[in-house]
């Protein structure tokens, strides 16, 4: 018997053992479905507005991000999708190419900024700059980025996620977030859809009664998000059915001993 009980727990054991192969849930922020805190500098402003998160900088001392603070750090080599939508509204003449900037923050106190003027593509005009009052949606993970303290704007040192994966083999990312920096006056834009994936981890925002976004304000909180962990077990159904055969074929191994046993006395 007690042969057989150890051979069906070890059959379980093993099946429970079986990574699982579901894929992760999706990781569309919103602003308006997430956590974040929105911090603004000097006259910097964000408010809801529309179908959108809408970031205004006027003056050159100006700035304002939102901000998303991971439930856990994940590792930049695991990062496999970065996009966001946005559009840039204002006309352009006072600095007609800034307009809101991904920001992937890492745990070694770096910042990574995507600029979407640096980057190819349909929203540049014929004079390199975003086209005015449209949607676009850029793949960030596909991009360039400036990282703080190898200067930003015409001295960036722009480089794809690839090279900064093998920089900074053990660095981890622990937030994210979109903004417009100071030195981007009399701009003004929004953003949607934030996506952020990494591997199988997956980080989802944090369910909340109000879905409006964060009112703009010197620091703005709002419930943070949670990380999804790595699931590690096999799916539940399938347990359940493994479970259940392992019991029956030792149910069945059980009475034969039993009459087994029955016969030879």
């Amino acid at each position: 018997m007690k042969t057989i009980a150890a051979a069906i727990g070890a059959l379980i054991a093993v099946f429970l053992a079986v990574p699982a192969t579901a894929a992760p849930a999706g990781c569309v922020y919103g602003p308006a479905t997430s956590g974040g805190v929105v911090t603004t500098t000097a006259g910097g402003t964000g408010k809801t507005a529309g179908e959108g998160y809408e970031l205004t900088t006027k003056v050159v001392d100006d700035a304002v991000v939102w901000k998303v603070q991971l439930g856990q750090p994940v590792k930049l080599s695991a990062v496999t999708e970065l996009s966001y939508k946005a559009r840039k509204l204002d006309d352009g003449k006072t600095n007609a190419a800034a307009m809101p900037a991904y920001r992937v923050y890492l745990d070694n106190g770096k910042t990574l900024y995507f600029e979407p003027y640096y980057q190819p593509g349909a929203h540049l005009d014929g004079t390199g700059n975003p086209k005015l009052d449209t949607w676009f949606t850029f793949d960030v993970d596909a991009g360039k980025f400036w990282i703080t303290g190898e200067g930003g704007g015409s001295y960036a040192g722009n480089r794809t996620l690839a090279a900064l994966k093998t920089a900074f083999p053990d660095a981890k990312v622990t937030a994210i977030g979109v903004g417009q920096g100071t030195y981007n006056a009399g701009t003004v834009g929004r953003f949607k859809d934030v996506v952020f994936k990494a591997s199988d981890v997956c980080v989802k925002p944090t369910e909340s009664a109000s879905s409006a976004a964060p009112a703009a304000s010197s620091s703005t909180s709002v419930p943070p998000v949670t990380a999804g962990l790595p699931v590690t077990g096999a799916p539940t159904g399938l347990l359940l059915a493994i479970a259940a055969g392992a019991l029956l074929v030792g149910g069945g191994l059980f009475f034969a001993a039993r009459r087994r046993h029955r016969f030879t006395t």
